[in-house]
């Protein structure tokens, strides 16, 4: 497991360098949102080396807590991070076919072959795997932590209360332009979001990526079991 977090921090060290030459540093926003999925990864796995380690210390308790509170504030950047997928333009895509006309065998469009357009696609696409990764991770991380203090019905309670509130995260963060972040700099905001921002439109959006996120979580953790056994 240790060797897996390794080798994802290296990768994304990878990949925010590749982005940041091979896009001109227009997915700058790609290498920035991963760094923010990177924020509950870090934080999880502190909590997980402070339990598996025993450690104690004047202070561990405030450390503990303050990193509960890092990740839960930062978890939601994680999945968040699937959105960025609307940054793909479908339309650019396909283009008019200037050999199609009325009735004739020739199709009207015509898939684009411009590479950068497809470059750009498996960037984006990466960057969102990687922050997915972190993401699923960390909460795995927390939910055996959980499993083992308080057992296993509960801690899938904690994941779909997790994945509930980070759909209506994403939704702030999505529609409202809601940060992480806004919680010390600007904590009345969220007097105003509790007032403005409870409706049936954020109750859509918020089962939805919810729900989405965790089906998600749930394939991933199957998957890996079922290849554990093998």
């Amino acid at each position: 497991m240790r060797k897996v977090r390794n080798y994802l921090r290296v990768l994304a060290l990878i990949y925010c360098i590749w982005v940041v030459f091979s896009s001109s540093g227009q997915l700058l926003y790609m290498a920035w949102n991963l760094f923010l999925a990177l924020v509950p990864f870090e934080a999880a796995n502190l909590l997980y080396k402070i339990k598996k380690e025993h450690l104690v210390f004047k202070g561990i308790r405030i450390i503990t807590i303050g990193l509960c509170i890092l990740w839960l504030l930062f978890y939601p950047n994680a999945p968040y991070i699937i959105t960025d997928f609307i940054h793909i333009n479908s339309n650019k895509f396909f283009i008019p076919n200037p050999k199609y006309v009325p009735y004739g065998l020739e199709p009207k469009t015509l898939f684009n072959d411009n590479f950068k357009l497809w470059l750009n696609y498996i960037n984006i696409g990466i960057g969102v795997w990687l922050g997915y990764m972190f993401g699923i991770i960390s909460l795995y991380i927390n939910q055996k932590l959980i499993e083992d203090k308080f057992g296993r019905a509960r801690s899938w309670v904690f994941v779909v209360a997790i994945n509930l509130l980070s759909g209506f995260a994403i939704y702030l963060g999505r529609f409202i332009r809601w940060n992480s972040w806004d919680v010390i700099f600007d904590p009345l905001n969220i007097i105003y979001i509790l007032i403005n921002d409870i409706h049936i439109k954020a109750l859509n959006f918020t089962l939805l990526f919810g729900v989405f996120n965790l089906i998600l979580y749930i394939i991933t953790v199957v998957t890996l079991k079922l290849m554990r056994e093998k």
